[in-house]
């Protein structure tokens, strides 16, 4: 139980020693890519290239059209119908108000 430890302990230690080594290679720019064959530079870049793309594509998507034929009649009926009710009511008070209080 205890060896386990020192041994675990061991490798985390390697590990994180290994992880600094590797990124200060990174950073000279001595460590290429293996998959790509990209300088973490180039990476960079090519990364902003395709987040601007694909933000570029979003916003040609999804831009929004102006209103449609019949949707101001439509809007004003929605209007009246959520505020219709609150309306009657508050007339409703004022008018029981003004009738009490005369």
């Amino acid at each position: 139980m205890f060896f386990q430890k020192r041994i675990d302990r061991s490798f985390d230690t390697m590990n994180e020693r290994n992880k600094r080594y590797i990124e200060k290679r990174r950073e000279k720019g001595e460590i290429v890519d293996p998959e790509t064959g990209r300088t973490p530079e180039e990476e960079r870049e090519w990364e902003l290239e395709q987040a601007e793309a694909r933000a570029k594509a979003f916003h040609e998507e999804n831009d929004e059209p102006g209103l449609e034929k019949g949707d101001l009649p439509a809007l004003l009926l929605s209007a009246f119908l959520v505020f219709g009710p609150i309306l009657l009511v508050l007339a409703g008070i004022l008018s029981l108000g003004w009738w009490l209080l005369r």
